[in-house]
């Protein structure tokens, strides 16, 4: 009940008001965690087994774009007979690395002018540091999302209607 002289909403309004607040910052935390886990499995689910190729590479460049804070090797290797150029490296575990360092790469023998990988990342293993925290992370967005769904159903005052008693 409203005590005479203040100006606050009756309880049920404030209540009704903070549970779409907590709605709203629960579908914030629902996308953010659904992003991070959608990232988290996309890159989890990498799979470079069939990378079974390997070959000494020198690095013949080192870019970084600017302001995204992606940085792409470039690797120089001979496989096959063939000599391969300003090939893109990619994987898990990718060292710093500058112009004229060697390293190890591993490639796909059916196409190897196609992207490289350290050789660490063929190991399946490497990937499961990001597929599981990427399940735990969408499991905790439908979490997240189901609480925003109850907390604005409270808001705009739905409730659940109950069977009337057998009779």
């Amino acid at each position: 009940m409203d005590t005479p002289g203040t100006d606050r909403p009756p309880p049920s309004r404030r209540r009704r008001v903070v549970s779409a607040v907590f709605a709203v910052l629960c579908g914030i935390l629902a996308l953010v965690m659904l992003f991070i886990g959608g990232v988290l499995l996309l890159f989890g689910h990498e799979d470079y087994a069939d990378y079974t190729g390997r070959a000494e590479a020198v690095v013949n460049a080192v870019e970084s774009e600017e302001g995204s804070g992606i940085t792409t090797a470039y690797v120089d290797f001979r496989a096959d007979g063939r000599e391969y150029t300003r090939v893109a490296l990619y994987g898990m575990n990718v060292p710093e690395l500058s112009g004229g360092d060697r390293l190890t790469v591993a490639y796909d023998p059916a196409d190897p002018g196609g992207e490289v990988t350290t050789v660490e990342s063929t190991d399946g293993k490497v990937h499961d540091t990001l597929f599981w925290p990427g399940v735990a992370a969408v499991f905790a967005a439908g979490i997240a999302g189901t609480g925003m769904l109850v907390l604005f159903g409270k808001a705009i005052g739905l409730r659940l209607k109950r069977p009337a008693p057998a009779g």
